[in-house]
């Protein structure tokens, strides 16, 4: 049953959203480029655990469908590389925000572990060329961001946050998948990043 409380429950979640942007539009955070450039070396070493403990997969379990959100262990991979190369490409300026979107990647065209790990070497090579060049000025750069019904900007270090969020996010469901199917990177925590 809908009531006042629920109302005003539904409102102030609205009011605290708005306000939140709001606040991240006005204000101009100090990220400096060590952070980020931690943060990105940290997602790299977390995605090289990740594919090395699928080398215990055999090609059978990696493309097998249902394992993981979107699919196969394989089709995930693919998935956040895909998303991760789009969002590069257009923050280092190798292409436009419309050229970068419409990027692609099928699956299929991915048929085994060492297909998988050149995609991710690709965009890899291509982050740290963006990390070397890297300045303050360049983090708070703004992206333009236009989808159908919905526009905003969003400054490069937030993106690059996203990136390598979205990153965690698909690689903690592989390692899921992975360990139920016997193959389990280990420890993926950042200080054990920093500690090696």
């Amino acid at each position: 049953m809908w009531t006042d409380s629920n109302h005003n429950y539904h409102y102030h979640q609205f009011i605290g959203r708005v306000l939140k942007l709001e606040i991240l539009k006005r204000s101009k955070p100090e990220m400096d480029v060590t952070t980020i450039r931690s943060m990105i070396a940290y997602d790299s070493w977390a995605n090289a655990r990740v594919l090395d403990c699928c080398e215990q997969l055999t090609t059978a379990q990696f493309t097998q469908e249902d394992e993981t959100p979107w699919g196969s262990i394989r089709d995930q991979f693919v998935h956040y590389f895909l998303i991760e190369r789009r969002w590069l490409s257009w923050a280092d300026g190798s292409l436009s925000g419309e050229d970068a979107y419409g990027l692609q990647a099928d699956p299929l065209d991915y048929p085994d572990l060492t297909a998988v790990r050149q995609m991710w070497q690709e965009n890899d090579v291509q982050m740290q060329a963006f990390m070397n060049q890297l300045t303050g000025s360049t983090l708070e750069r703004s992206l333009k961001v236009e989808w159908p019904g919905f526009a905003f900007s969003v400054p490069i270090w937030q993106v690059l946050i996203h990136i390598s969020q979205h990153s965690m996010q698909h690689r903690t469901e592989i390692t899921a998948a992975s360990s139920k199917l016997g193959a389990s990177p280990g420890d993926l925590d950042y200080l054990f990043f920093v500690l090696e």
